[in-house]
C-alpha cells in the first residue's frame, strides 16, 4: 500500500513539471504601397553610421487568434509601422545586412477595439532585423514589445501588456532597392510594399495538462496494481 502510493505521489509531482502551453496571437497586416524609398539605409565607416530607418509602412489590418473575446480580423485606420535599427554590418556571403539592434512602433487606430485616435498600438525592441537582398524583405526576429493596454483588453480582459514575443516581415517592392558605395561604406533605399508583423503571448493551457494528468494518474493506478 505504501508503495502503491508512493508511485502515485510520484507520477502526481511528474505531472506538475510537464508543461503544456497554447500561444495567443495578435497579429498586424498592410498590404497597399508604402512610400518611395521609405526604408533607407546607411553602411558608414563607424558604428554610428550602420543604422536602417523605416517609415510610413503601411499596417492595415489587425487579427486576433486563440484570446478569450473578439477573434478575427479588424481594420486598422492610418496605421504605420516604423523602424529604428542599429548596429549593422554587410555580410558579404549571405548578401545582406543585418543589425543587432533597435525599435519598432505601430501607430493607428483601431475603430472596433474603440480606438477612435492616433495611438501607438505597440513598441518592441528589435534583437536582430536582417535586410534580405535575395529575398526582397526585411526580416525582425528576436524581440519583445508591449502593446497599448485598451488594445489587449479588447481581446483578453485582464491579459498582459508586456512581455509579447514578435517575429515578422516587411516586402520590398522588386527592381526598387537602389545602392551607392560598396559594403564597407555606403548607403541603399527601399520601397515597401506589404507587412506582417505577427505577435504572442504563450500561456499555460490547463485542459492539456488535466488531459495529460488524467492519463499519467491512471498509468500510475495501474503500475501500482502490480505491487
Amino acid at each position: 500500500m505504501n508503495m502503491r502510493r508512493f508511485l502515485i505521489g510520484l507520477v502526481c509531482m511528474a505531472v506538475l513539471g510537464i508543461p503544456a502551453f497554447a500561444d495567443m496571437t495578435i497579429d498586424f497586416g498592410g498590404q497597399p504601397p508604402g512610400s518611395a524609398n521609405n526604408i533607407v539605409g546607411t553602411k558608414g565607416l563607424s558604428a554610428g553610421l550602420d543604422t536602417l530607418k523605416g517609415t510610413n509602412i503601411v499596417i492595415d489590418t489587425l487579427e486576433g487568434s486563440g484570446l478569450p473575446d473578439n477573434d478575427g480580423v479588424y481594420p486598422v485606420i492610418n496605421g504605420v509601422l516604423d523602424i529604428n535599427a542599429s548596429g549593422g554590418s554587410y555580410d558579404a556571403v549571405a548578401k545582406d545586412f543585418v543589425y543587432t539592434a533597435g525599435t519598432y512602433d505601430i501607430f493607428g487606430e483601431v475603430p472596433a477595439a474603440g480606438i477612435n485616435t492616433v495611438q501607438e498600438l505597440l513598441t518592441g525592441t528589435i534583437g536582430a532585423l536582417t535586410v534580405d537582398l535575395a529575398k526582397y524583405r526585411v526580416v525582425l526576429a528576436l524581440g519583445t514589445d508591449t502593446k497599448y493596454a485598451p488594445l489587449v483588453r479588447f481581446f483578453w480582459p485582464g491579459g498582459p501588456v508586456t512581455g509579447w514575443d514578435f517575429s515578422g516581415q516587411t516586402g520590398l517592392e522588386k527592381g526598387s532597392i537602389t545602392t551607392t558605395g560598396g559594403a564597407t561604406s555606403g548607403n541603399y533605399k527601399a520601397t515597401s510594399y506589404s507587412s506582417d508583423v505577427g505577435n504572442s503571448y504563450t500561456v499555460p493551457e490547463p485542459a492539456s495538462i488535466l488531459l495529460l494528468g488524467t492519463l499519467l494518474l491512471g498509468l500510475g493506478r495501474g503500475i501500482a496494481r502490480r505491487w
